[in-house]
Formats: structure tokens, C-alpha cells, sequence
């Protein structure tokens, strides 16, 4: 009995900092997407948005790119030009619903084909049906400093066949407890 409480107490002492970890990291992504969502909604985020499971690529930023983003820091200039440019859906790995705000539907790829496939001009009927709602929002996963205080983040914004935007947000905050606060965004692709 007291062997079994030992071996419990020891697994607790060895996971637990990994689940802190963890939880501290999802509630990172979760402040960085909340504050880029709020970045693309302007005017208000929906109640209900549709975000693919499979986190977008960050499509390589050219120069006049780089110097629209500004003084960002050379370590995340670095971290993406050493992206591999085509990372398959698995090396991606999965966005986690907790790191999302409120309204935020994670929709794994097969189920996003077929609400999207042959969509016209008007938006995503067979979307707008199943979730209520209009918009389709797609984040790469954070690219983040060693020191946690920047990150960027590749997003794209869809709301039918001929509307969208896509590009890329710089966030930064003044320490690890601190909020994120969206330094810049560029729009790529209008």
C-alpha cells in the first residue's frame, strides 16, 4: 500500500510541471488568437466562426514584407526563414479547442471540405447551416521568441468565395504574465 502511494506521489511530482507546461502554453495560444481575432473582427467578434483543426503554413514573407512588419525581432525573422516550406498536416499537429475564444468551432479537414466545396459568391451555405456561422478564420501555430515575449502568427480570414484577407501579426508583451497586445498586422492577400 504505502509502495503504491510512493509510485503515485512520484508520478504526480514528475507530470505535474509537464501538465503546467502545457496549460501555461494552450492559455498562450489562447491570448495570442484571442487578441488576432480581435485584430481581423474589427467591428466585433461573431458569436460563431469556424477555424480548420489543421493550423495554416506561414507562407514565406518577402522583403518589402519584412520591412512593413518593422523592427521585428531577428530571432522570429530567423525562425521563419528556417520553416520547412511545406510541412505535412501531421508535423503541423492539431489546433486545441481550449486555445480559442468563445464561438471558435474547430472543424477537422474532411468536414471543412465538404461544407466549403463549391461554395458560391454568398459565402458558406452548408458552414452557415451546420454552425451558424459565416466567417472561416486559419492560424498558423505561434512562431514564438526563446524568451516567450513575441510571437507571429500567419492567419487568414474567409467569408466566401470572393471575400477574405490573409497576412501576418507580430504580438509582443512586456513579460511572460503580461497580456499579448497585436504590434502590427500586414495584409498579404486582400
Amino acid at each position: 500500500m504505502l509502495r503504491g502511494i510512493a509510485i503515485f506521489i512520484a508520478s504526480v511530482t514528475i507530470l505535474a510541471p509537464r501538465l503546467v507546461a502545457q496549460e501555461a502554453a494552450v492559455n498562450d495560444e489562447r491570448g495570442i488568437y484571442e487578441a488576432v481575432t480581435k485584430e481581423i473582427f474589427k467591428s466585433g467578434v461573431p458569436a460563431s466562426f469556424v477555424v480548420p483543426a489543421v493550423p495554416r503554413v506561414v507562407p514565406p514573407l518577402s522583403a518589402s514584407q519584412w520591412d512593413r512588419l518593422g523592427a521585428v525581432p531577428t530571432e522570429l525573422r530567423t525562425k521563419v526563414a528556417n520553416l520547412p516550406p511545406t510541412p505535412s498536416p501531421e508535423d503541423r499537429g492539431l489546433h486545441k479547442p481550449e486555445a480559442f475564444p468563445a464561438g471558435a468551432h474547430i472543424v477537422p479537414a474532411a468536414d471543412l471540405r465538404a461544407l466549403t466545396t463549391g461554395a458560391p459568391n454568398n459565402g458558406y451555405p452548408a458552414m452557415q447551416a451546420k454552425y451558424q456561422a459565416r466567417d472561416m478564420v486559419s492560424f498558423s501555430k505561434p512562431i514564438a521568441t526563446a524568451d516567450g515575449l513575441d510571437v507571429l502568427v500567419s492567419f487568414g480570414h474567409g467569408c466566401g468565395a470572393l471575400c477574405g484577407t490573409a497576412g501576418y501579426a507580430w504580438l509582443h508583451r512586456a513579460s511572460k504574465t503580461d497580456p499579448w497586445t497585436v504590434k502590427i498586422v500586414i495584409i498579404a492577400v486582400a
